[in-house]
């Protein structure tokens, strides 16, 4: 609940004013119905949002129209029962010439004070005059005595205040303040990296700043002024969405573009980008099945927050290779089909590795990003989680007293694999480019001659952008895509794509790539185990020190050692070469290799491999335990000798997979 001072808040216009905005009125090319239903009803609640005095409105608006008409609109705002207009509803019907020249003659309202109420003994009274933000406490006595206590609490008031309440998206309320302070020769505003700042971020500011003498009752403070401001019509409103992207208005079941242009596509764009498509199949010839299953994630990209609006969600992109083998390349590709690399959206893993950063990034807009070398994204618990949050989920969950939406969905770049985590692979598209994929030079600076991929001036994949026009034209005909399987609606749109010219997809842009799967994940790891031991022995095989009957060292490659290989192994494991390995005869006789808690750390060092013994033991499918050495009890894998050498060196059956 809020108070403003009625004797100063509200200013009878002079005679001058009021003919010069009769004159402006009349100037309009409305009719008598636009102007009785749509702009003089509007125009009082914001010459009300002004400070304009009712009798000044009225005599206004009488010179317009028969005011008799609206009489009882404009009683309703003037007596606090209707709410006053916000800029952007006025600006529905006026043009920007005629809202700008309307502004001109009305300057803003100067309030002496509005107050807001916490509670019946408490209240915040924004002063614009002494320009302090106050806490007014009242104390009652039985006796009927009063006291009360006033305490500055902000040494600044604020003289614009934007407040952006999307009823799209699922983004909390935010604000773009702007203050005045009689400790600073200089205003100073306050507003998020994407917009408007939320209540915790104009404290923070403020904090910093020095404004403040109780920084811990800010937030509550702020909150109030915030909402005593709105309730009086100092605020300036926006309900519309500033984000560029496609969003889905669940109330109408439409999709709503924002900054999008979805113009119509003409005959000679579709072919042009076909033939596009087709030279880069050319390039891309050995891998076409992951190439166009990109390029149809791409396609499908801009609709990822949509998609989460109506219930469903697109995974994001993980695309994982050797160096040099075309992934950033592609990557960077697929981006020209609703947008066009940047810095702005093409990032290195430094700038996507904490929660507040991730936070900043995914909601800027609706187009993908480009994560480059995301280790330490998927290194830590924390923005691990939140990663997976974003993908399903349309905030990201609260970031630093902030919750962001999640916009964007993310293609990562990456030359090693996920974190055995199954909720993270199962959220995320996975692709491999293998070694043979790599580029010779040659062929890199051809392609980069021909296509200029990071000059988007120059470059021809500006052709692909029709794709993405089409696509969204095609979706905004039938929502309801938004339900369907995203493989299955990327096809959709590519048939449909190549038949308004009578042409067949190819082949290979039908298929789809399939996704690395937990038993692909968990044969890598174990490939890449089984390389870790090799390259452990062979180090420890040439230590060894051969001498010949006369006690001459000797070549060993050229040296017959007596026995097996598995005999030779089992001695360094007892010759405790390996400080990762302890020999472990059993009752039995068997001989069996123990493996520490060192080999765990070793593996983290040289694969990034950060799982606990139990996990390694049953990815090797060997035994995790307690084993006794010499009384000290250690949690060890323990395998067999025998098993521990078919492992490390497998021999093909009968049965090999073509």
């Amino acid at each position: 609940m809020s108070k403003a001072s009625n004797k100063e808040q509200y200013t009878q216009l002079g005679d001058a004013k009021i003919k010069s905005l009769i004159t402006l009125l009349k100037k309009w090319k409305y009719t008598d119905s636009e102007f009785r239903d749509r702009i003089c009803p509007y125009l009082a609640q914001w010459l009300y949002s002004q400070g304009v005095a009712l009798e000044s409105t009225c005599l206004i608006i009488s010179e317009v129209i028969d005011i008799k008409t609206i009489q009882d609109k404009v009683d309703e705002v003037y007596r606090g029962e209707f709410p006053p207009i916000a800029k952007s509803t006025l600006f529905e019907y006026l043009n920007s010439d005629e809202y700008s020249s309307l502004e001109k003659l009305i300057e803003a309202r100067e309030l002496s004070t509005v107050t807001g109420e916490i509670d019946d003994n408490t209240n915040i009274i924004t002063n614009f005059k002494v320009k302090q933000v106050i806490k007014e406490k009242t104390k009652h006595y039985q006796s009927g005595k009063i006291d009360t206590t006033l305490t500055p609490i902000i040494e600044a008031v604020p003289t614009a205040v934007t407040v952006y309440d999307s009823p799209i998206t699922d983004a909390g309320r935010t604000f773009k303040t702007t203050w005045t302070s009689k400790h600073s020769k200089r205003n100073f505003t306050v507003a998020g990296e994407n917009g408007g700042a939320t209540i915790p971020e104009m404290a923070d500011y403020i904090r910093s700043a020095g404004f403040t003498y109780a920084p811990r009752e800010l937030d509550v403070v702020i909150s109030c002024m915030v909402n005593s401001l709105i309730d009086c019509g100092f605020a300036d409103i926006k309900t519309d969405i500033d984000n560029r992207g496609i969003y889905f208005d669940k109330s109408t079941e439409k999709l709503i573009p924002v900054k999008i242009d979805f113009d119509e596509v003409t005959d000679e764009e579709i072919l042009s980008a076909i033939d596009l498509l087709n030279e880069l199949h050319d390039h891309f010839n050995s891998n076409e099945d992951t190439l166009g299953s990109v390029l149809k994630w791409a396609i499908m990209s801009i609709f990822s927050y949509a998609m989460k609006q109506a219930g469903n969600w697109l995974p994001y992109l993980y695309l994982k290779g050797s160096a040099g083998s075309g992934k950033t390349t592609l990557a960077q590709i697929s981006l020209y089909i609703h947008d066009k690399p940047s810095s702005e959206n093409t990032l290195g893993g430094s700038s996507f590795n904490t929660e507040y950063r991730i936070g900043i990034n995914v909601s800027k807009e609706c187009n993908a990003r480009i994560v480059n070398e995301p280790a330490n994204v998927f290194g830590k618990d924390s923005t691990r989680e939140l990663v997976k949050v974003c993908v399903e989920s349309k905030t990201c969950r609260k970031v630093q007293g902030t919750v962001y939406p999640a916009f964007s969905p993310v293609i990562f770049t990456a030359n090693q694999y996920l974190p055995d985590d199954d909720a993270l692979q199962r959220r995320m598209y996975i692709l491999t480019f293998t070694h043979n994929q790599r580029k010779t030079e040659k062929e890199k600076k051809e392609f980069k001659n021909k296509f200029h991929v990071n000059t988007p001036t120059m470059s021809n994949l500006i052709a692909l952008q029709s794709i993405g026009r089409f696509a969204i034209r095609q979706m905004i005909a039938d929502p309801s895509h938004l339900f369907d399987d995203w493989q299955k609606t990327a096809d959709y749109i590519i048939t449909k794509f190549y038949d308004m010219v009578n042409l067949k997809v190819p082949e290979w842009l039908l298929g789809w790539a399939e996704s690395e799967t937990l038993d692909d994940y968990d044969m890598g790891q174990r490939e890449l185990i089984r390389d870790f031991f090799i390259r452990e022995l062979n180090t420890a095989r040439r230590k060894i020190t051969f001498k010949d009957d006369n006690g001459y060292i000797t070549n060993p490659h050229n040296t017959v050692v007596d026995g097996s290989l598995q005999d030779m192994v089992w001695s360094m494991v007892n010759e405790r070469l390996f400080s990762w390995a302890i020999p472990h005869t059993k009752r039995d006789g068997s001989d069996n290799v123990c493996l520490t808690q060192s080999f765990k750390t070793m593996l983290n060092k040289d694969i990034g491999y950060s799982n606990n013994l139990q996990s390694l033991a049953e990815l090797l499918q060997w035994e995790c335990h307690n084993v006794n050495f010499s009384g000290n009890r250690m949690r060890v894998i323990e395998v067999g000798i025998d098993d521990f050498m078919a492992f490390v060196y497998p021999s093909a059956g009968s049965d090999v997979d073509e």
